[in-house]
């Protein structure tokens, strides 16, 4: 009787034991404590050992996007959270995720769409809103970035924020309210050269070249170290005609950035209008390797070339000129000559024809602004 008393009490306790033993987490929890616990990896291993067993598992998918992101494997996680949003097209936290991915990627355009989806469903939603105002601004779409920008209050009291909204205004053509936007910082603070630079360039814009320069002058003095100061000041010079004065500003941004392409290719022509060649190729060719995009720089060249009879090299030269400026008259009467001087005639023909439609519809600026100098 007392064996079988004790083999019950036994029994009791073993059964007890039993009873209380933790049972063991599910992958999912297994996942999220190796997170919390910083094993990045082995979270990922229990998130995949899911994925294999259910290819359309949805939390998998996110979680494993997120945690490739946060190792900065862009590509895969977007490729996790595009995965995802085959299961659940309209989920507005995947298509932020994928969104935030492809902007933290750099790959702005596509980060617009899904962005541009979730500020639909969720108007009140600032982060995808911001993401997506800067992804415009990141493709060149300056007007919508600036109207999106606008609407985010941080935009009006975070500075470099405001200088970027400035900046969208200004790069819009949306030169007034830049304008207000600048007034406004700078009587938070009259010593900020950012916003004197960007006034200055909306000034220009305005065709008020002189209030232009004082601004940019009044950054110079509250930093003569700011980014583009000087450039901005040799541009206003250049455009003066006052070349001594350009050139020691361009030569000043170059001491301050040696690779400020921009500087070089207008150092490059005032070489070239000095006569110098050699200096001005050297100059325009270096500027080009350091930036594909300035107009100057393919233009002058292209006139060098053109100097010394050399039509086969300079074509290239004027096709990317236009390429970048395509109402500009200059490029296309140029690249006409040396068309003419190949005896290409037929192309020459209609370079001179583009000149004719273009001066009738007087689609060319009468000037360069500071804000994008060519």
């Amino acid at each position: 009787m007392r064996r079988a008393r004790v083999f019950s009490i036994w029994t009791l306790l073993v059964s007890a034991v039993a009873w209380a033993a933790p049972a063991e987490p599910s992958l999912p929890e297994k996942a999220r404590q190796l997170e919390a616990a910083g094993d990045v990896h082995g979270a990922e291993a229990a998130w995949n050992t899911m994925l294999r067993a259910d290819a359309h598992d949805v939390e998998a998918l996110v979680n494993l996007g997120i945690l490739a992101a946060r190792q900065a494997r862009y590509a895969e996680a977007k490729e996790f959270y595009r995965r995802a949003l085959r299961e659940r097209p309209s989920d507005p936290q995947i298509l932020l995720n994928l969104g935030l991915a492809c902007f933290k990627d750099g790959d702005f355009q596509n980060a617009i769409p899904p962005l541009h989806e979730v500020v639909k469903r969720q108007p009140e939603n600032e982060q995808a809103k911001t993401l997506l105002a800067l992804s415009y601004y990141g493709t060149g779409e300056f007007r919508r970035a600036a109207g999106l920008l606008a609407e985010v209050p941080a935009a009006h009291t975070n500075p470099s924020m405001r200088q970027m909204l400035a900046q969208a205004y200004i790069w819009a053509g949306e030169l007034d309210q830049a304008a207000a936007e600048l007034d406004g910082m700078l009587r938070e603070n009259p010593d900020s050269a950012p916003a004197r630079i960007l006034l200055g360039e909306a000034l220009d814009g305005t065709g008020r070249p002189d209030e232009a320069l004082h601004q940019f002058r009044r950054a110079a003095q509250a930093n003569p170290s700011e980014p583009n100061v000087h450039f901005g000041l040799g541009f206003l010079s250049w455009r003066r005609k006052d070349l001594e004065e350009a050139e020691r500003e361009f030569r000043a941004e170059l001491a301050l950035d040696s690779r400020h392409s921009q500087a070089m290719a207008y150092l490059g022509d005032i070489e070239m209008q000095r006569g110098n060649a050699a200096d001005a190729q050297a100059l325009l060719l270096k500027a080009i390797a350091l930036r594909g995009d300035i107009r100057l720089a393919y233009y002058d060249l292209g006139v060098l070339l053109q100097s010394r009879e050399e039509h086969l090299q300079a074509v290239p030269q004027f096709q990317k000129a236009i390429q970048l400026a395509p109402d500009r008259t200059d490029a296309h009467y140029r690249l006409a000559a040396s068309y003419r001087a190949l005896h290409m005639e037929k192309e020459a023909a209609e370079e001179l024809r583009v000149v004719r439609s273009l001066h009738e519809s007087k689609a060319e600026e009468a000037l360069d602004r500071v804000s994008k100098p060519q």
